[in-house]
């Protein structure tokens, strides 16, 4: 059996570490909802409404650090995501939305339930992708998710339901994420860092800025 977009997907998720997906089933989600059972690694937790599903989201990737998927479809189900979604802007955690779109076809008709993600999302994400060809599903998966998990906050895929049903192309299907990078240490902490070497008889060896203790570090630290 070929494999298709919502495949791989499925696949790009469960290598970034996502072990579960917050949605309703419908319309343009169907394939990834079909492909998500065909893969077996990702919860599927089917709520009441869309909003419930993304706060949900929010809350297990504060307390796990880890991300985590939340859908809706195209027209209301979309609409239904932005409070929480500005939630998780707020609280800067990793959650992957699977926004569903409008069919390719049917793209700048005006017809019902036609939203522009990147118009109805820009002050609600880090990042939005419109995924509107096979040949971009490596592309905007691992943009969105190493958005949201570097910058933290909520990342769109807009996915149309016929390009998540179609053919995707061979091709390796995993994200790698980079490594966290450690934050500076605050002033305070390097003053107090520099404050105890002052106090030791040892010679130290200080590297790196120190422009924020210098007037700290006295003859027992040699700085380099």
């Amino acid at each position: 059996m070929s494999k298709t977009v919502a495949d791989g997907l499925c696949e790009m998720l469960v290598s970034a570490g996502v072990r579960r997906c917050y949605g309703i089933v419908g319309d343009a989600l169907n394939p990834v909802v079909d492909a998500l059972r065909r893969n077996g690694q990702v919860d599927f937790v089917h709520v009441r409404n869309e909003e419930f599903g993304v706060f949900a989201a929010v809350a297990e990737a504060k307390l796990t650090g880890h991300p985590v998927a939340v859908c809706g479809t195209a027209g209301p189900g979309v609409a239904h995501l932005i409070n929480g979604m500005l939630d998780a802007l707020k609280e800067k955690v990793p959650v992957i939305v699977l926004a569903g779109d409008t069919e390719t076809g049917l793209m700048d008709s005006e017809t019902v339930e036609e939203l522009n993600p990147y118009r109805f999302f820009a002050s609600a994400a880090v990042y939005v992708g419109r995924l509107v060809n096979p040949g971009q599903l490596r592309t905007v998966v691992t943009s969105a998710v190493t958005a949201a998990v570097t910058r933290g906050g909520p990342a769109v895929v807009a996915l149309p339901g016929d390009v998540a049903a179609a053919h995707a192309p061979k091709d390796r299907y995993e994200i790698r994420l980079p490594r966290p990078v450690r934050a500076p240490a605050e002033a305070e902490d390097l003053t107090a860092t520099a404050a105890g070497f002052t106090l030791s008889a040892a010679r130290q060896i200080l590297a790196g800025r120190l422009d924020d203790v210098i007037d700290t570090v006295t003859h027992n630290a040699r700085i380099v």
